[in-house]
């Protein structure tokens, strides 16, 4: 599948946010919501352009404070996301710049592969083990 070349440019113009001395992608008090699997996956993706954060995707565990429950929840995420980019690749259905329609695609996939034949996960969950799926 044919892939434009560079980064998604939908956050172009990503705002920084100050705090801690540093420079970061997300705010400081900033927390990953409960979500469905396929609003995760979206955010992983796309981000959530209203609030000005960009696709999760390109964060790191640094763009967190240490101590927050929104870091931690990220490192579940990125690894199941990244587990899953990874499947999604060797099945001929993945693409590095996805549109809102192929990341439903792709969700739909992973949905059905992983998620729908053990536990129903489409329902909105607290904990963040939830997050692993």
């Amino acid at each position: 599948q044919a892939e434009p070349s560079g980064r998604n440019n939908s956050h172009e113009g990503t705002q920084l946010h100050s705090w801690g001395g540093g420079l970061y992608l997300v705010p400081e008090c900033y927390n990953l919501p409960d979500a469905t699997s396929s609003t995760g996956w979206r955010l992983w993706w796309h981000g959530n352009r209203r609030v000005g954060i960009p696709p999760l995707c390109w964060l790191s565990e640094k763009d967190f404070r240490s101590d927050s429950r929104a870091r931690r929840t990220w490192v579940d995420w990125k690894g199941a996301f990244r587990f899953f980019q990874s499947w999604c690749k060797q099945n001929d259905c993945f693409w590095q710049h996805p549109t809102e329609e192929q990341v439903e695609e792709m969700h739909r996939q992973v949905f059905r592969e992983f998620i729908g034949n053990h536990i129903g996960f489409e329902t909105k969950r607290s904990n963040r083990t939830a997050a692993v799926f």
